[in-house]
Formats: C-alpha cells, structure tokens, sequence
C-alpha cells in the first residue's frame, strides 16, 4: 500500500496524538517567531519578515503523505499570487538518530530535488534541535502536519490552518475582505473540539495498545456514535476493534461507515478498505466496494494511492485483471514514491502472472 502498514498504524496514532494534542499558544495577532533555518534548499533564505510583505509558512516533512498532496498546490498558489504573497516550506520533526544529527538535512535536499517544478517556492529545513517546530508548529495547536501559517505585512500572524484551505484565504486577504478575528475564533473553538475530542478517545486507544480488544470494542460503542469527528478520524480503527471480537458486527459497522460518515471521504474510505484487507475473515466483496467507492470519490481518478488500494481489493477477491490494469495505472502517473515502487511493482507481477498477491 501506499501507506503505513495496518500493523504500523495504531503505534503511529497513538504517537500522533500525544505529540500534537498541545494547547494552542500561538495566536493570530501575535508576532511571528524568528525562522532560524538550518539549510535553505530553494529560493533565496528568508532571514526576516519585510514590512509590507506577506507570507505563507508551511511545514512539512519528507515521511509525510498529505504533505506530499498539497505541495503542488502550495506551487499552484505561489504562482498565482506572486509578487504578493511568498511562499516558504520549512521541513520540520524528521526522523533523527540524536539531537546532534543532521544526516537528515541529505534526505530532505533529495526529495527536494526529485520535486523539480513541483516544489517552486522558497524551501528550507529545520536544525537538529527543532526550534522552528517548538515555536511555530507545536505552539499552533495544529494536529498534525501540513500546517500554513500566514504572516501579514506587520510582521505578525493573520491566520493558521491547512494548506489546501489556503485558497479562499488569500482570495480575501489579498482582496481586503478577509476577517481575521472571525477565522481566528472558528479555529479556537474548533482547537478546544479537538481537545476534548482527543482526551475522550485516550481510553479506546488505551484498550487497543494493551490489545484488549474486547474492551476497545466497549468503549468505542459508547464513543463513536456520540462524537462524529473522532469516527471520522478513527472510525477504521473502531473497526478492527470489531474484527477482532465479533466479526459480524464489524462488517455491519464498516457497511455503515460507507454508507454514512465516510460516504464521500476518499482517504476515509481508503484507510477502511485498507484495515480489511488485514482482516483474513472480512467478505472481499465488501473490501472492493469500498475501496472502489473510495477511487470514485477522489479528485483524481489517477491517484496512485487509491489505484493501488482498488488493485489490493480486486486481488483479494481474486479478479487479477482488473487488479493488474489499476496497479499499472498507479504506476503510469509516475507519482509513486519512490520506497513503495518496488512493492507495487512486485504486486503488478504478481497479479499479471495471477499469482498470489504480494505483500508491502
């Protein structure tokens, strides 16, 4: 797959939440921190905010997905408002062997380099002992990475939140109409939802990490129904709570979640059907309408991620021919990333030759 391993996922949720379940001290209005970039590998350096100039401050990181998604965006609007709006990409929380490594600065100026057009604004990574995340990303109250944070031309923070919801943002921004204390005050209340959110799920996540899955099942029976922002999340993980006492029930919950809250949620759909292909006793039937439903509902239907997940599904019930035709499509894009290219070649072989269908 495309992604981590169902056997990876629960440790790196889990991780996820208690790395970015941090109290938003970074507000809007409040001066931007200083940037001391450890290496710049695009553009010219950005030392300092200039008066009058405005700037987007992303960061990202080289391990992650979504980021990987939004940076052509980020080019698509650095192109549009040029001599308007800079754009910066700052590469944060890389994996390090100590707080002295910089090894990781190499892998960053690669993927960089392997962006090309793609990645066409100013870039730049963290140092070692990640002060850019401690003072810009951490202090957001961001989930997760990507993150934007937009400075105004007096040098302080205008607005905080996703990339690819930069869009209307700018439009308004640029165009004088845009209501900072209206947008700062949406994203505080929706700040404190996803605390209490993430201090609601910490007993499922508990159960699930002991592998008590009998009492994850409990708790997520009282959990999921009452808090939809967390079955969107999470409802996947729910279901392997499920699989793994009562297999009916989880077929019956992972019917609902199709028809229902992740009906139009492309990476919803796809983090479903991919926790059941874990599961040996889920109907494949079941697997491909998912993971089918999934590729529909995406932007692309060239996406390699969600080609891929249909290949997976289609091999699973056993149709290598059409398993075959959307792996070799994932391919053709050229947009797989380079460590899963070698898995998804081997599993094009393999479904090509109707063998068995190889793992990754």
């Amino acid at each position: 797959m495309l992604h981590p391993s169902r056997r990876m996922l629960l440790p790196a949720l889990v991780a996820g939440i208690a790395a970015f379940a941090h109290a938003g001290t970074l507000k809007v209005g409040d001066p931007a921190p200083p940037l001391p970039v450890a290496a710049w590998f695009k553009g010219k350096p950005v030392t300092a905010f200039e008066p009058g100039r405005m700037y987007v401050v992303e960061f990202w990181a080289t391990w992650c997905g979504p980021c990987r998604t939004s940076i052509p965006h980020l080019t698509e609007l650095a192109r549009k408002f040029a001599g308007k709006v800079d754009f910066v990409g700052i590469s944060i929380l890389e994996k390090k062997a100590g707080p002295a490594d910089k090894g990781y600065l190499k892998g960053v100026e690669a993927f960089v380099k392997e962006q090309g057009d793609k990645m066409v604004y100013h870039v730049g990574a963290d140092g070692p002992a990640g002060t850019i995340a401690d003072t810009w990303f951490k202090p957001s109250g961001s989930p997760g990475i990507p993150t934007a944070i937009l400075v105004n031309g007096q040098g302080r923070i205008h607005w905080i939140g996703h990339p690819m919801e930069l869009d209307p943002v700018l439009d308004a921004v640029v165009a004088g109409t845009f209501d900072a204390r209206a947008a700062a005050a949406k994203r505080e209340a929706e700040t404190e939802r996803r605390a209490r959110d993430e201090k609601a799920i910490q007993p499922f996540f508990a159960a699930m990490r002991k592998g008590d899955y009998a009492e994850a099942a409990r708790v997520g029976a009282e959990l999921f129904p009452t808090h939809p922002s967390v079955e969107m999340s999470f409802g996947h993980v729910y279901y392997s709570a499920l699989a793994h006492t009562d297999p009916a029930r989880a077929d019956a919950y992972a019917r609902a979640l199709a028809a229902g809250p992740f009906k139009d949620s492309a990476p919803g759909l796809a983090m479903l059907a991919g926790t059941m292909l874990e599961n040996s006793a889920q109907e494949a039937g079941l697997i491909v309408k998912v993971a089918d439903q999934a590729l529909l509902a995406a932007k692309s239907q060239d996406d390699p991620y969600f080609l891929d997940m249909s290949a997976q599904a289609h091999a699973r019930a056993g149709d290598f021919k059409v398993a075959a035709e959307r792996e070799a499509r994932a391919l053709a894009t050229g947009k797989v990333p380079e460590p899963q290219r070698e898995a998804v070649t081997a599993r094009l072989k393999s479904y090509q030759s109707h063998g068995s269908p190889a793992k990754g």
